[in-house]
């Protein structure tokens, strides 16, 4: 048993290599990466009763943004989503920009807040460069498809609004600035001639690959048949590949049977 591989299985985990029927259809059950088992989205906590109101005012419009967009939303569609009136709507925002805007700067908060956490140094400690990306892949996913609106609410916001689009691109700066911090940290299992290359290439294609999977405009995504579990795994090993780490380091966590080895 190597390095890698030790404190682990004692945790209940074993690590496999990954395959392309390595997770959901060759029914094997999966599990959280453990580093992130504890990770979660950082909601606003929920106070009083006007609070209660004004964030699923909020969660309304998230909802309908993640089914057909931002335009031609209406306030009454937004009291329906909500589960309350027009009325009670506009005695918490004058209008539907001011929803709009409160809604996006509560994504923003959450989002900050959250990655802040899933890039902590401590976080990851003992875990390999892979597990890292792994877990970070696995996390983003998750929190995407909990959140459908979450990612298209940022894009077209951003889209169609410049301050709000150089803010978004301040925060993603950030990311990327400590998500490279933590990487590079591990930069002695990195097989490629120039490893600080490597790393922001690779940043760039998680971005890429995350964006197309999520927003898919113009065309379907020619891996939107498998499950995020596969997705992760077979992006796992495509980053692997590149960054020359041996694949049996790219690993899935799946649940010891009982009365395995």
């Amino acid at each position: 048993m190597n390095e890698a591989t030790q404190g682990h299985e004692s945790d209940g985990l074993r690590p496999v290599v990954p395959g392309p029927l390595s997770n959901q259809r060759s029914g094997r059950a999966t599990a959280r990466n453990p580093w992130i088992a504890d990770l979660d989205w950082k909601a606003e906590p929920v106070q009083d009763r006007s609070k209660r109101t004004s964030l699923a005012i909020l969660d309304g419009l998230e909802s309908i943004v993640a089914q057909k967009g931002m335009l031609e939303v209406s306030i009454l569609e937004i009291a329906k989503a909500a589960g309350c009136s027009v009325g009670a709507v506009y005695h918490h925002f004058p209008n539907k920009q001011a929803i709009t805007y409160a809604m996006v700067d509560r994504i923003v908060h959450e989002f900050s807040r959250t990655l802040a956490d899933a890039v902590n140094p401590a976080r990851w400690e003992g875990a390999s460069l892979l597990d890292i990306l792994h877990g970070y892949l696995d996390f983003s996913l998750r929190v995407y498809r909990t959140r459908p609106g979450l990612l298209r609410a940022l894009t077209v916001f951003a889209s169609s609004d410049p301050t709000f689009g150089a803010h978004l691109v301040s925060v993603e700066t950030d990311l990327d600035r400590n998500l490279l911090a933590l990487l590079s940290s591990r930069k002695g299992e990195i097989g490629h001639a120039e490893p600080d290359l490597a790393l922001r290439f690779v940043l760039d294609q998680i971005r890429a690959q995350i964006y197309h999977r999520e927003i898919h405009l113009g065309s379907t995504p020619n891996t939107a048949e498998l499950s995020n579990e596969e997705f992760v795994s077979e992006l796992t090993q495509s980053l692997a590949g590149y960054l020359q780490i041996k694949l049996s380091s790219a690993r899935v966590w799946s649940e010891v049977d009982e009365g395995g080895a």
